[in-house]
């Protein structure tokens, strides 16, 4: 017979007991739930009312206008689960239910529009939340500011902060314009300061590097209000000391020189020790092929490798504008041997033109003064030369570059036979002596006998083929992560795979899980935003760099920055109080072109472990589609054939003119 069982939404836990005749008991448990609900919606933040009530069945509310000075809205709700996984808010830090107690959602200046999404477990829905936050400009502050390299961005959830855009590294000063109505208004960076005046352009210097412009009003009630910016100047790598005894440099380090050679040293130095100065002291802007991380002088001294021979180490500087590779050439255990590689300073290129011209012989003519003769006239007819120029096309040499990937633990083996392709082109002018083609065409018109001389271009000689080759440091403590497609993203929590929700707005992409979200953008070597494709999808190159502005994830915790498929770790976070942290890097140099993958792990404030992946493409610059690999040399073929022909039927005309 059936019993109809009240359950309750949420966790039903049903004890069926069985009595023998003996009294001898056995019981059944069942673990069952019944759909879940959202039930409560309570704001806790003074002065905000929500309109209408919560309710289950209402979509879309509305809260009170909030002045500038709050930045979050507190709540507590309720729900039928008291657990992860159910009710989310893109301004909240994690999942939402109540035993959590009060929680807070962020709010932007202007108007904000907040998502919170409840899972029952039989469906999904969605609620609206809208809120007006004031402008930190007003009559009674500043009106308005800006600089003229940089545009400025607030985030960090902080009051009056605001981040810029990079400044080019050539600009040592930005225009820095504030516009207020009443009291006055100063500026501070670092050593320098200075007064403003309203709608007037003061110039700020700026180093190279990080830079905090602090402007401070002064309102007639002596009441003061402070604006920080955090800019940067592009970089510059500035210093280069070699601390391995009786090992130095030709010539002395500096940025606008490329190439160097060092000191021969014996087969028991395996390592060159060196301490390195730039103006960013963070990872993602200075490399060496030959050592194990990131360098920059807080890490103290470091190590890069050598082998045996002839040693060409490569160094990459990324300034957040512009990318340069230097070159070192050191031998071990072999002195005197000629550098190899890249470590060649290529030669310049010259050509010479030399013009050379015969002038006319002179005519002399003499009259006897007893002998009358009959005159003669002589009519010298000279040969009329046509030169007729052949084209010489030189098809570009394409070298694909086999990119060794070695552990980053520095063991020098390569990570399962995994290589990076690097196709370069070089187009290589080869040594090409054109003799001139002569039409002997007789001219009717008399005229003194002239020769024209060819003109003879040495061209340069052929330039030695180089091949460059760009290791890429590989982890193998790389976390686990799930695959995804380009313009997709996916998520583990606690190795359980879950959904992330995507947002593209402008040119940033936003990723949400529960009450972690983060925001994605790139910005290219010139410092230019990097625009979305048609589909919304994020496409690299080498070089490019990658913002991310983080939340949500467990106060005070590490988290971990990756690019996938072949996994190397880009960037070290570190979480704030509130779970917050933002920082960039580069997309590693020698990267495949195609489908990638940028990473995200960290903690939850319960110490779940989360991974998020975002899936973008990677483009590589000089690489060419086989169709355009065929064009190239049956239009050259068709081009030389052409002037074969040409050639031979000038030829023919001459002989039957003569």
């Amino acid at each position: 017979m059936i019993s109809q069982v009240p359950v309750k939404r949420g966790q039903n836990t049903i004890i069926i007991t069985h009595t023998a005749p003996d009294t001898t008991q056995t019981a059944y448990t069942i673990n069952v739930r019944r759909a879940g609900q959202w039930t409560g919606f309570d704001i806790r933040t003074p002065g905000v009312t929500m309109t209408p009530a919560f309710t289950p069945s209402i979509h879309e509310y509305t809260l009170t206008d909030v002045p500038y000075s709050v930045s979050s809205i507190t709540h507590i709700v309720t729900h039928s689960y008291e657990e992860p996984g159910h009710l989310s808010c893109n301004r909240c830090d994690w999942w939402q239910y109540s035993s959590r107690g009060e929680q807070t959602m962020g709010l932007t200046p202007g108007a904000n529009r907040i998502e919170w999404v409840y899972s029952s477990g039989e469906t999904t829905e969605t609620y609206y939340i809208n809120v007006n936050r004031a402008s930190a400009f007003d009559t009674s502050t500043l009106s308005s500011l800006t600089l003229s390299n940089s545009t400025l961005d607030e985030g960090g959830g902080a009051l009056y902060l605001y981040g810029g855009s990079m400044i080019p590294g050539s600009d040592a000063t930005s225009g820095l314009t504030a516009t207020f109505t009443t009291g006055t208004a100063t500026w501070v960076n670092g050593t320098n300061s200075g007064s403003l005046t309203s709608g007037v352009i003061s110039q700020v210097p700026v180093k190279r590097g990080q830079n905090t412009i602090i402007i401070t009003h002064t309102a007639p009630d002596t009441t003061q209000t402070a604006y920080t910016i955090n800019v940067r100047r592009a970089g510059q790598w500035t210093g280069f000391d070699i601390r391995t005894p009786g090992v130095t440099m030709t010539p002395a380090f500096t940025p606008s020189v490329h190439y160097y050679t060092m000191t021969d040293v014996p087969y028991s130095v395996s390592s060159l020790t060196h301490i390195v100065t730039h103006s960013l002291e963070e990872a993602g802007h200075l490399s060496c092929n030959r050592c194990d991380w990131w360098q920059y002088s807080s890490r103290g001294e470091q190590t890069m490798g050598l082998t045996p021979g002839a040693n060409c180490i490569e160094w990459v500087y990324s300034s957040g504008e512009t990318t340069e590779t230097y070159y070192f050439a050191i031998n071990r255990n072999s002195p005197g041997s000629p550098p190899t590689s890249n470590c060649v300073e290529p030669p310049p290129t010259t050509t010479t033109t030399t013009t050379t011209t015969t002038l006319p012989p002179e005519t002399t003519t003499t009259t006897e003064p007893e002998t009358i003769v009959p005159t003669i006239t002589t009519t010298s007819i000279p040969r009329t030369t046509t030169t007729v120029v052949r084209t010489t096309t030189t098809v570009p040499r394409t070298t694909t570059t086999v990119v060794d990937v070695v552990p980053s633990s520095g063991s020098g083996t390569s990570d399962s036979g995994i290589n990076a392709l690097i196709p370069t082109v070089e187009t290589v002018p080869p040594s090409v002596t054109t003799p001139p083609i002569v039409s002997d065409t007789p001219n009717t018109t008399a005229a003194p006998a002239t020769t024209s001389a060819p003109t003879t271009t040495t061209e340069p000689k052929q330039i030695a083929e180089v091949t460059t080759t760009t290791p890429i440091n590989v982890d193998v403590n790389a976390p686990e992560v799930p695959q995804v497609e380009v313009g997709s993203a996916v998520a583990t929590i606690n190795g359980k795979t879950v959904n992330v929700k995507l947002v593209i707005k402008g040119n940033t992409i936003t990723f949400t899980i529960g009450g972690i979200s983060g925001e994605l953008d790139g910005s290219s070597q010139d410092g230019s935003a990097i625009q979305l494709d048609a589909d919304g999808n994020l496409v690299l190159m080498p070089g490019d760099a990658v913002s991310l502005n983080l939340a949500g994830f467990g106060s005070d915790t590490p988290e971990e920055v990756w690019m996938f498929s072949i996994p190397v770790k880009v960037k070290d976070l570190m979480a704030d109080a509130e779970g917050k942290s933002d920082g960039s890097f580069l997309t590693p140099q020698g990267i495949d072109a195609g489908s990638h993958r940028i990473v995200v792990k960290g903690r939850s404030p319960e110490n779940d472990e989360v991974i998020i992946a975002v899936g973008v493409t990677v483009i590589v610059e000089g690489s060419s589609s086989l169709t355009s690999k065929l064009v190239l040399p049956m239009t050259v073929t068709v081009v030389v054939l052409f002037i074969v022909a040409l050639t031979i039927r000038l030829r023919r005309r001459s002989k039957l003119a003569v």
